[in-house]
């Protein structure tokens, strides 16, 4: 199952303190006990996915599995372009290295705060850390496309069984 989550639920299984988390969204999706594959910050938005599956979670999660992920992300204020480029070639950050594939602005005349980021990785955080190292306040995250699925005609907040086609490519 795939899930545009909204903003104000945790991307994660459960939540000791009884907040909202992306189960609640997806609770009468299957009799299936589901699984998030990754976890998303509570103010990021956008695809997230759930099997059935605990060994292909597992897989999916494993380091060095790397999956297409589109990102729109909205910054507090406006970023420098070399900082762009300086993503695109690898940043070493207090958690480590981090890279993405590509970075452009999306309007940079009439939006430089708005940036497009496709990064082939299996750690959400990575990318929200990445702009804070740079000394950027990211005000919304939005993950458009995550390998082969895409949140096209997904409203937020719903949630849609994958085909056969879909699974197949996840495999």
């Amino acid at each position: 199952i795939v899930l545009n989550k909204p903003k104000n639920f945790l991307g994660t299984a459960g939540d000791k303190q009884g907040r909202r988390t992306v189960m609640d969204l997806v609770k009468n999706a299957t009799r299936e006990i589901l699984y998030p594959v990754d976890k998303m910050e509570r103010m990021d938005t956008g695809l997230v996915l759930f099997t059935n599956d605990p060994e292909m979670a597992d897989r999916m999660r494993a380091p060095g599995t790397k999956f297409r992920q589109l990102y729109h992300v909205t910054l507090r204020q406006p970023m420098l372009g070399h900082h762009l480029s300086e993503m695109v070639e690898g940043v070493k950050t207090e958690s480590g290295f981090i890279k993405v594939s590509s970075a452009e602005f999306i309007d940079a005349q009439k939006k430089p705060k708005e940036v497009g980021i496709e990064m082939h990785s299996n750690r959400p955080k990575a990318l929200t850390k990445l702009f804070n190292h740079l000394g950027y306040d990211v005000e919304r995250l939005d993950r458009t496309v995550l390998g082969p699925l895409t949140k096209k005609d997904l409203p937020r907040g719903h949630w849609r069984t994958l085909d056969r086609e879909e699974l197949n490519l996840l495999r």
